[in-house]
């Protein structure tokens, strides 16, 4: 019986759509701020208040792809191949066509893939930042949260090779 293996980003994504929803209310309210600087003829503040509307806008709508992709993402481990699902495509590979897997230079945590037709890079949907401390937000493995390298380590694995540093 062929189990499938699935990895999802961690929860935490959601907090890319909660943190889009703020922006875009912040934005609405600079917006609003714009015209109500218009109307009382302070036009050097409403073209400023209208510039910082657009840019929060901007970065709403960047938080809110990203939020969009991260939940599209999957990684589905069957018997023989796996696939990467995206917001565009699925992509099947066996297991048996995967000639490395190599940690990107200059990196912790970007992979890529080597197969005899392609490479498939496989780096973090997202971040947690505090300070200085740069963290991938895991998986989450058939419901159960994970550090991000098991899935490498899991493929490797299914795939009867080492991770090349």
């Amino acid at each position: 019986m062929d189990e499938t293996i699935i990895y999802t980003p961690a929860d935490c994504i959601r907090w890319l759509e909660m943190g889009a929803g703020g922006l875009r209310q912040d934005a609405k309210a600079t917006a609003i701020r714009a015209k109500t600087d218009f109307a009382d003829r302070n036009l050097g503040e409403a073209v400023k208040s209208a510039v910082s509307a657009a840019m929060r806008t901007g970065k709403a709508v960047i938080a809110e792809i990203a939020s969009k992709r991260g939940e599209a993402t999957e990684f589905r481990l069957h018997s023989d191949h796996f696939e990467i699902v995206s917001m565009m495509r699925n992509t099947p590979v066996n297991y048996s066509d995967v000639e490395s897997i190599k940690k990107a230079p200059g990196t912790k945590h970007r992979y890529h893939v080597k197969t005899g037709l392609s490479e498939i890079k496989i780096a973090p949907v997202a971040w947690i930042e505090s300070g200085p401390t740069r963290v991938p937000i895991g998986w989450e493995r058939n419901g159960f949260e994970v550090p991000f390298t098991l899935l490498i380590e899991e493929l490797a694995a299914r795939c009867g090779i080492e991770v090349e540093a």
